[in-house]
């Protein structure tokens, strides 16, 4: 088995049908990933998967990754830095 039972989180359709299903349906996540939702019906025709034969979890919770973007503040602060670099003024005051 490539993937595992769990309830749908939301409302979704199956990539191999244009069944949809609802929330709290058991599904199938394909290669336990939430973008390859397969519908019981299709899992059990395809591979022979049944809930019946596998655990049902609940949904796994999306992962939370980087995308390279940091905080707002961390944002600013370099932008201020950046900005403030050749300030005179700052110079002068010993702060540069």
């Amino acid at each position: 088995m490539t993937g595992i039972f769990v309830k749908s989180p939301s409302l979704g359709q199956c990539v191999f049908c244009p069944r949809s299903f609802v929330v709290g349906e058991v599904i199938y996540l394909w290669h336990k990933l939430e973008k390859q939702t397969v519908c019981g019906y299709c899992a059990k025709e395809r591979w022979g998967y049944a809930p019946n034969n596998a655990p049902v979890l609940s949904a796994p919770p999306a992962e939370k990754s980087s995308v390279g973007f940091d905080s707002t503040r961390a944002i600013l602060r370099s932008l201020q830095s950046k900005a403030n670099q050749n300030d005179p003024k700052l110079r002068q005051s010993g702060e540069r």
